[in-house]
């Protein structure tokens, strides 16, 4: 699907959603719907050693990623293997990687990774003090506010202000809401006019008034992260690089889904693990869809991928209203 373009539209960038914006969701999207200029990729975690296993790489393959341009985004807390990890990724190709300095997960900040380092930028600067100087591609950061104060953003800003960063992403919450409560705007403001670095906007753009309203308060964001919206409503990055509302939009959503069907199941990783990401998938779509709470639980409910294609094919034969807002 062609997509055109506004000359006031901003960047679009495809968020790292672990479990779904894999590169067969980012390819079937790239094909169905577009708008996104490029993708973060979820996250492939450090690992002591010099090889990285190969099921962890295989999301940031060149050949899966034909269709949608990607940034490989990285997380750890030891200098030695992100530098090794970057640098592997770099002989893929690939010019830039994100660090992860955002992910909420317990399981994740719980181990001083993601959001978890935060609230330690000495330890920050001590890990870019080593990483930077030997990588070859160059360094993102994406970040929230803190890990339990919005504040604790104010205090690792400065450091990473001393290094050559292409940029920063800023979802303006803490680890502790995880994805709960409003976003805090008046802040995201501030920490963006104290970057140094061009800072990229993310969270909580559902529609187009939702981004429009952001780029009213800051008209300085020219580049913008949209993940959970656009799972919900894969048409919304079209619509708001200026695509047409599509006149059915239930049958557009049919071959988006059947082509991620296909292509997890000639993946041949058993019904078990084509399920849980179908699962995953839906608990997002469902969201545009006239009772989709009702479906969503049906589909939850399946243990069978017949089981599983009889749900979600009465779902998608129009059965169902697609209500999502422009």
């Amino acid at each position: 699907m062609t997509t055109p373009t506004s000359p006031t539209s901003p960047t679009l960038i495809l968020a790292p959603l672990r479990g779904v914006t894999g590169y067969v969701f980012r390819t079937a999207h790239a094909r169905h719907f577009g708008g996104f200029d490029w993708a973060v990729s979820p996250f492939v975690p450090t690992v002591k050693g010099v090889v990285v296993k190969k099921s962890h790489m295989r999301d940031l393959m060149p050949q899966n990623n034909r269709e949608m341009l990607v940034v490989p985004q990285l997380i750890g807390n030891d200098a030695d293997d992100f530098v090794t990890l970057a640098n592997q990724v770099a002989e893929l190709g690939y010019t830039e990687v994100n660090w992860n300095l955002g992910c909420p997960h317990p399981n994740v900040t719980g181990k001083r990774r993601g959001a978890g380092l935060i609230p330690h930028p000495g330890i920050v600067a001590g890990l870019l003090d080593r990483i930077v100087p030997r990588i070859k591609p160059r360094l993102s950061i994406k970040v929230r506010l803190g890990m339990h104060s919005p504040d604790e953003l104010g205090a690792l800003l400065p450091v990473l202000d001393r290094y050559p960063l292409v940029s920063i992403t800023i979802h303006p919450r803490t680890a502790d809401q995880q994805y709960e409560g409003v976003v805090d705007l008046p802040r995201f403001g501030r920490y963006m006019l104290a970057s140094k670095h061009p800072v990229t906007y993310n969270g909580d753009i559902r529609t187009c008034s939702d981004l429009a309203h952001v780029r009213e308060l800051f008209p300085n964001v020219t580049t913008v992260m949209i993940g959970r919206g656009a799972i919900a409503n894969p048409f919304l990055p079209g619509l708001i690089k200026g695509a047409r509302a599509e006149s059915d939009p239930v049958s557009r959503v049919r071959l988006f889904h059947d082509q991620i069907y296909q292509t997890l199941g000639m993946a041949g990783d058993g019904p078990s693990p084509l399920l849980g990401a179908l699962k995953e998938l839906w608990g997002f779509l469902a969201l545009s869809f006239d009772n989709g709470p009702k479906a969503l639980k049906k589909i939850q409910k399946t243990r069978s991928v017949p089981e599983y294609e009889d749900v979600t094919g009465r779902v998608l034969s129009g059965a169902v209203r697609w209500i999502a807002e422009a």
